[in-house]
Parts: C-alpha cells; structure tokens; sequence
C-alpha cells in the first residue's frame, strides 16, 4: 500500500485491527468492564496518532464493542477511548 500511494512506510504499525489493545496509560477494556460489568467488550482496533492529528499528537486511540453489537453487526455500539499522549 506504501508504494502504491507514494508516501513514506511508517516505522511501526499506526493501525492495528482486532487483537489487543496497545496501552498506554488507560486499558480501555478495563474501563469499559468497570463502567458496565455484564457486558462483554472486545477490541477492534488500535490508532497510534502522531502530528496528523493536531489536537492530539502522540495519543494512541482505541476502538471496542461489545461482542453481543459485533455479532449483530452494529457498528453505531462502538467505544472510542483516547488514551492521552
């Protein structure tokens, strides 16, 4: 994809899908356990900012669902915790 598009290969993964979640300072999974104990939340994708996204540079963003949305597909049931830089 780097070469088709001309731009610079980063020097790690800035988007990772599925897996887990590459913390920082918070482990959104934790938080998302804590605030609602019943359901059961995965992650899906992990974004490492970097000076593309002005109001938070070096921020690591994290996307979960809860895995009863996913198996539904419903995407609009999605969490976005922004784990500061």
């Amino acid at each position: 994809m780097w070469q088709e598009t001309g731009q610079p290969q980063p020097r790690f993964p800035v988007l990772w899908l599925g897996g887990h979640a590459a913390i920082r300072n918070v482990n959104p999974l934790e938080y998302l356990r804590r605030a609602e104990p019943e359901a059961d939340w995965v992650h899906l994708a992990t974004y490492h900012c970097g000076e593309e996204v002005e109001w938070t540079e070096q921020a690591v963003l994290h996307w979960s669902i809860r895995r009863a949305d996913l198996a539904a597909l419903r995407f609009a049931e999605v969490d976005l915790c922004v784990d500061g830089g």
